[in-house]
C-alpha cells in the first residue's frame, strides 16, 4: 500500500470517493438482482401479479382472468387468488380442495381459483355469469369484499383523500430495489401519522351500499346455476386482541392504500361486512363459513395486512374445510345432486 501513502491528499479523496460510489452502486445492483430472482421465483417472470402470465384477456368482457380448470370454483380478488404463494396447490383454494377430498374420500374434487386481483364484489357478478358458470361448478366459494373500492369513494367525497395513494418516482419505476424502499418509506411516514382519532366517520348504510345487492344477485345467480353457494367471513390480519404495536404493524401494508384510515376503521369496518354477510347468508338460506376465527393474526399466518402465507392457508383450508363437511346444508344439497360418494360417512 505504500503506492496510496505516497498520493496527494487530493487524490486520495478521489479514490476513496470513487470506492464508495462503487461500493454503493454494487450493493444496489446485488440489491436489484436479488428481488428480480425472488420476483421469478413467485410469479414466473419479472412482471408483478397484475402481469402474470396465468391470466388471459377473456374477448367477450375484457377481464384479465386465470386460464381455466374446475368444479369447485373460488370467487374473489387478490385473497383468493394468493399471489405471494406460487404453487396453486397451496393456497387456500388449493389446499381447501384437498381437505374436502381427504375428508370425502370416495370423492373427487377439482377446482377453478377464480381469483382476480383487483376484482370487487361489484364486477363479481359479471365475472362468474360470463366466465365462471361456464365451467359448471356444484360449489362455488365466495371471499369477497369492496372494502379499498368503496372507502376510496367516501373518503373521496368526503374531501379527505385525493384517490391517488402514492406517485413512484422514475427510479421507483424502473428498480425494484427502489421501488420497494420508496414503498416502506411511504409506509412508515403513514404509520407516522396515525392517529387514534377517526377524520372520516362512515355509517354501515354508506360502506355497504353497495355490496349489499351486489352479494345477494351473486348468491341468487349461483343458486339459478343448480350449484352450491358458501360464502365465506372477511379476514385480516389485525385484531382486537392484539396490542397496539401489533395492531399498527399488522395494518401497514393496508395503510399504503389505505392512508385516511385508523386502527379502529380497519377492526370497525371487517366487523361491518361479517355481520352484512350473516345477514345475506340467513335472508338466502347460504352457507356461511366463518374462518378467520380459526386463523391468528400472526407473521405465521399472514405475508401482509391480508394476504396469506402457506402456513395460513393451510390453517384458513382446515377451517373452512372442516366447517363446509359438518354443513347439514351442504351434505343434502350434495345428496340431491346425486353426490352418492358421502354416503355413509
Amino acid at each position: 500500500m505504500n503506492w496510496f501513502r505516497n498520493l496527494t491528499i487530493r487524490k486520495k479523496e478521489l479514490i476513496t470517493g470513487f470506492s464508495i460510489l462503487i461500493i454503493i452502486i454494487g450493493s444496489f445492483t446485488s440489491a436489484e438482482v436479488i428481488l428480480r430472482v425472488k420476483q421469478i421465483s413467485k410469479f414466473g417472470t419479472l412482471s408483478t401479479v397484475e402481469k402474470m402470465d396465468t391470466f388471459y384477456i377473456e374477448p367477450e368482457t375484457g377481464l384479465r382472468i386465470p386460464k381455466p380448470n374446475a368444479r369447485i370454483a373460488y370467487l374473489g380478488s387478490s385473497i383468493t387468488f394468493d399471489p405471494f404463494i406460487s404453487d396453486d396447490n397451496k393456497t387456500w383454494a388449493g389446499a381447501t380442495t384437498e381437505k374436502l377430498s381427504l375428508l370425502y374420500p370416495q370423492c373427487k374434487f377439482e377446482y377453478l381459483n377464480a381469483g382476480v386481483p383487483g376484482l370487487g364484489t361489484v364486477r363479481l357478478q359479471d365475472h362468474y355469469e360470463k366466465i365462471v358458470s361456464k365451467m359448471k361448478p356444484d360449489l362455488v366459494f365466495m371471499m369477497t369484499d369492496d372494502r379499498n373500492s368503496r372507502l376510496d369513494e367516501i373518503a373521496i367525497n368526503k374531501r379527505i383523500h385525493d384517490g391517488v395513494h402514492y406517485s413512484p418516482s422514475w427510479l421507483a419505476q424502473n428498480s425494484l430495489f427502489w421501488g420497494k424502499l420508496e414503498k416502506n418509506a411511504v409506509i412508515q411516514k403513514r404509520i407516522r401519522s396515525l392517529t387514534l382519532g377517526n377524520d372520516m366517520a362512515f355509517s354501515a348504510d354508506e360502506l355497504l351500499k353497495k355490496y349489499r345487492p351486489k352479494i345477494r344477485s351473486l348468491i341468487k345467480a349461483i343458486d339459478n346455476d343448480n350449484a352450491i353457494p358458501i360464502l365465506l367471513s372477511f379476514g385480516q390480519k389485525i385484531r382486537k386482541n392484539q396490542s397496539k404495536a401489533e395492531q399498527v404493524s399488522a395494518i401497514s401494508s393496508s395503510l399504503f392504500y389505505m392512508p385516511y384510515m385508523t386502527v379502529a376503521d380497519f377492526l370497525h369496518t371487517a366487523e361491518m361486512y361479517n355481520n352484512e354477510n350473516i345477514r345475506a347468508s340467513q335472508q338466502t338460506d347460504t352457507i356461511y363459513i366463518s374462518w378467520h376465527e380459526n386463523v391468528l393474526g400472526a407473521d405465521q399466518n399472514f405475508i401482509d395486512s391480508r394476504h396469506f402465507t402457506v402456513i395460513g392457508s393451510e390453517h384458513v383450508a382446515k377451517s373452512i374445510a372442516e366447517q363446509t363437511v359438518s354443513s347439514k346444508i351442504f351434505n343434502q344439497t350434495l345428496k340431491e345432486k346425486g353426490f352418492t360418494c358421502i354416503e355413509g360417512l
